[in-house]
């Protein structure tokens, strides 16, 4: 049942949104949530959706420096791998299960979906380009040193 003052709007659903994310990033997920809030006209959520989507970009920037100086060094293992996993689970316990409560309350349970085809295709390419800077830049640091 959907509010009167909430139209129905086409959204992600917030449960798909998480499990995704675990997957691709919490950026990804951050990045989703704040269309949907800007979809229900939710400028705060939105806005805290874009903090949490910054700082999923820095946990990936700091997981390719992380990743090459330990490439660098001879280790396989990146330590921003459990930065990621942690700001996962964060993102998750602060923001995205509250999220999908907060949509479920708005516009129950039966709102238009919006398509995941671009999205999921948009988040491969993303992180295949995002892999690849990574290589490239451990590379770099191992011909620069």
């Amino acid at each position: 049942m959907t509010d009167d003052r909430h139209p129905p709007v086409a959204l992600w659903n917030p449960h798909a949104i998480a499990f995704w994310s675990l997957l691709f990033s919490p950026a990804f997920g951050a990045y989703l949530q704040l269309h949907n809030w800007r979809a229900l006209k939710q400028e705060r959520q939105a806005q805290a959706a874009l903090r949490w989507f910054y700082a999923g970009l820095l946990v990936l920037l700091l997981d390719a420096v992380a990743s090459a100086l330990a490439q660098r060094v001879g280790s396989e293992a990146s330590p921003a791998a459990w930065i990621n996993l942690f700001l996962f689970l964060l993102w998750y316990a602060v923001s995205a299960r509250n999220d999908a409560a907060v949509i479920h309350a708005v516009t129950g349970s039966s709102y238009p979906r919006r398509p995941w085809r671009l999205a999921l295709l948009t988040a491969v390419l993303a992180s295949g380009a995002y892999l690849l800077a990574r290589q490239l830049f451990g590379a770099l640091l191992s011909v620069l040193t």
